[in-house]
């Protein structure tokens, strides 16, 4: 798998001076090129942004525990971004839309730290979307719903767990994952030319794989 970062997130984590507690920011927007940013640190926040548009941006960061970033994308070509750090934080991305993120700009999560959980639900085509998840006791959870729909989880540290759901045809997930007693499953159903890849790098990972239809791929790589 292509390791990348999502630098701008990664600055905007690190320039953060707001403490808070409890708050509620619940944007909504609709139109073309909308451009949403919201920066959290504290307890037990929420962010909630709305984008019903065409070649949007939203960018999310959150610092602190019980922590909770929702996105709801209904249109095309919009990225999202949710960086989150901390303990017990959520992230929840819903999709609804065709071409949203790109190689080089995916929907993207990253989450640094214990018992953290990100969902993806995407529902359209050709849309493009990468998990990252760095410490332990954390888990993924993406669904998909159409065609030519890419993506990528990197899962670095012990005991995380993930599951994949994938309906449709001509769809490709990559996962990497860097640590042990991890537990992955991977679901494609009734679809055509779908591919999985898994890599394990360490010891005492468990992974689920099922296929159901015609020309799947699934490759494996243990090291």
């Amino acid at each position: 798998m292509k390791k990348t970062v999502i630098p701008l997130l990664i600055i905007l984590f690190f320039s953060i001076r707001i403490f808070s507690q409890t708050n509620e920011n619940v944007t909504i927007q609709e139109g073309i090129k909308n451009y949403s940013q919201s920066l959290q640190k504290g307890l037990d926040n929420l962010i909630d942004i709305n984008q019903i548009s065409d070649f949007g941006w939203t960018g999310i960061v959150q610092s602190g525990i019980l922590n909770k970033a929702t996105t709801n994308i209904k249109g095309s070509r919009i990225v999202t971004d949710i960086c989150q750090s901390g303990e017990a934080n959520i992230a929840d991305i819903n999709i609804q839309g065709s071409y949203n993120g790109s190689n080089a700009s995916p929907v993207s999560v990253l989450q640094l730290g214990i018992g953290n959980e990100a969902y993806i639900s995407i529902h359209g085509k050709g849309n493009k979307s990468r998990v990252y998840q760095y410490g332990s006791e954390n888990n993924v959870e993406i669904s998909q719903k159409g065609k030519r729909n890419e993506g990528e989880v990197d899962i670095i540290g012990d005991e995380n767990t993930g599951l994949i759901k994938i309906l449709g045809d001509l769809n490709k997930y990559d996962v990497d994952i860097h640590g042990s007693f991890n537990m992955f499953s991977i679901s494609q159903i009734n679809g055509f030319g779908n591919t999985a890849i898994i890599q394990l790098l360490t010891d005492h990972n468990g992974v689920s794989i099922v296929q159901n239809g015609m020309n799947n791929n699934v490759t494996m790589i243990q090291q």
